[in-house]
């Protein structure tokens, strides 16, 4: 992606989640997650005065489509998930994004867990599945991934348009993330995702 202009950076994934839901539906449009699925997804939707449908756990994917409707704006994606810790893999996502387009709908995928995986798995993101960001919003979580919890700090990832759009809510809402962590961790990014790295290989033995 290009940082200059396809990438924001806030106080959390939480409020990022909201920002781009809040840029991508309109009140009585319809969010669809899998369940079980992070309860701020419903109470967010709420907010905007949209419903969220959830789709049981079990799912296949070739059969998802018949949950949505015309209502349908938003899919979020949470990989891996919490609270099931269930891994997405890439032909997964692919199938998945191939959906969404042909139902003119947008995924949010919340990875604020990728680095919490099993050392014998890899993580994909769902910009594999869509390389130009077409309709694809990436959330990641710096608190969860770097074990920073209370700092709140993230970001998303999307096309120029998106982000533009992001911006100014974030702009309004929060205004940005502490530019003293902001700096903290431009100067120890490298550092710290070594040292998590290490961690969590750690844990796994």
């Amino acid at each position: 992606f290009n940082y200059k202009n396809e990438i924001i950076i806030s106080s959390g994934s939480k409020i990022l989640t909201y920002i781009s839901l809040l840029a991508l539906l309109n009140k009585g449009d319809e969010v669809v997650t899998f369940e079980p699925a992070w309860l701020s997804y419903k109470e967010q939707a709420n907010l905007l005065g949209c419903k969220t449908r959830f789709i049981p756990f079990s799912t296949p994917i070739n059969s998802i489509a018949k949950y949505f409707n015309k209502k349908s704006k938003v899919f979020i994606l949470n990989n891996p998930n919490n609270p099931s810790g269930k891994l997405y893999d890439q032909k997964f996502l692919k199938e998945l994004y191939k959906i969404l387009k042909k139902k003119n709908m947008f995924l949010i995928s919340d990875e604020a867990y990728s680095d919490f995986i099993p050392h014998t798995k890899k993580f994909y993101s769902a910009i594999s599945a869509d390389k130009k960001k077409q309709r694809t919003i990436v959330v990641n979580s710096l608190s969860k991934n770097f074990g920073m919890g209370g700092w709140r700090i993230g970001y998303a990832i999307a096309n120029r348009k998106i982000t533009n759009k992001l911006l100014i809510l974030n702009q309004h809402l929060i205004t940005c993330a502490p530019s003293i962590l902001q700096t903290y961790l431009s100067e120890n990014f490298f550092k710290l995702y070594k040292s998590n790295i290490i961690e969590i290989k750690k844990l796994q033995k």
